[in-house]
């Protein structure tokens, strides 16, 4: 039910993402940690199930080996459970990570040569979130883009203070084709900032707004993940002490070569050789294991004994 419930839950928060107005650019911010806590839950319940069907083919056919593949893979999707339910957690009070990573994005790659696809998640975040930089439009202010910018003019020509993606733009605009109340006096040409016409907030807020309860819901997913693996795994314990104490004990091979080597001595004297042809099965199994407590082992090996032959 646990790994039902988590991969459920796992889609859920992937589709719900997806349709967020500025995924890209809040994607981008968060980064690969946070893109990890949502697909690790599909592969630990993969795992899970894998080990679960183990589990079942052990008990049908009473296979510890298969009980043991079982414990195994619940056990390696539990830890990963749990780490990532931590890391998850962890992930929502770490707000000044959010904020430094809009703002290292914007002074060191936006509008930056080869850095296009970092300046169109920025812009994707600034105009979905309608917000302007990290805390405040001031972020702009020390960013690479403005000096750029002023390179770019002529000396006396007014600098633009901050990008188009901070201006507001009228509610029918739809797609690429954005049309802006006031470019001009959103970035500071003709009127000073702030003003009317830009996104005054800064985007870090609105970043753990919109993101924390997904965060959540994969941080309780994880956790309820994890509780459900553990009773799995105690469950996988008790089954295989059942089995052993169920089951008549195993003796190895060389047990039973040392009882048929006592049989035959007793039956020739001594002065046998035992030549053994393997068959299919490996181990013999014994109702008593008190048989073979008092068996001698001798040099079986010896060339100049007559041979006399079993199989196993």
């Amino acid at each position: 039910m646990g790994v039902f419930l988590t991969g459920g839950v796992t889609v859920w928060t992937w589709v719900e993402v997806n349709k967020l107005p500025a995924r890209n650019g809040i994607l981008l911010v968060m980064g690969p940690l946070f893109f990890a806590c949502m697909v690790t839950p599909v592969g630990e319940c993969f795992v899970a199930l894998i080990g679960v069907f183990f589990g079942l083919y052990g008990i049908h056919f009473k296979k510890r080996g298969f009980l043991f593949l079982q414990f195994s893979f619940v056990l390696v999707s539990a830890l990963a459970a749990f780490i990532f339910a931590v890391i998850t957690i962890f992930s929502s009070f770490m707000t000044d990570g959010i904020t430094d990573a809009i703002e290292i994005y914007i002074d060191n790659s936006y509008g930056v040569y080869g850095r296009d696809d970092i300046t169109t998640d920025i812009d994707l975040l600034q105009t979905g979130l309608t917000c302007c930089g990290s805390v405040s439009f001031n972020s702009w202010s020390d960013s690479e883009w403005l000096n750029l910018e002023k390179l770019a003019r002529f000396d006396g020509e007014v600098v633009p203070s901050i990008p188009p993606s901070c201006c507001v733009f009228y509610p029918n605009s739809t797609g690429n084709i954005q049309q802006y109340i006031n470019i001009q006096a959103c970035q500071g040409i003709t009127q000073s900032i702030p003003n009317e016409f830009m996104h005054q907030t800064g985007c870090s807020d609105d970043v753990i707004d919109n993101i924390l309860p997904f965060v959540v819901v994969i941080a309780c997913s994880q956790v309820w993940l994890f509780v459900m693996e553990i009773f799995v795994i105690i469950n996988s314990i008790v089954v295989l002490q059942h089995i052993r104490a169920s089951d008549p004990p195993e003796i190895k091979e060389s047990e039973y070569i040392a009882k048929l080597y006592n049989s035959m001595y007793q039956k020739y004297g001594g002065n046998v050789v035992l030549n053994i042809q393997k068959g299919t099965a490996k181990k013999i199994r014994v109702d008593s294991p008190s048989a073979f407590e008092n068996l001698v082992y001798t040099d079986m090996y010896d060339s100049n004994l007559p041979i006399a032959t079993s199989r196993l």
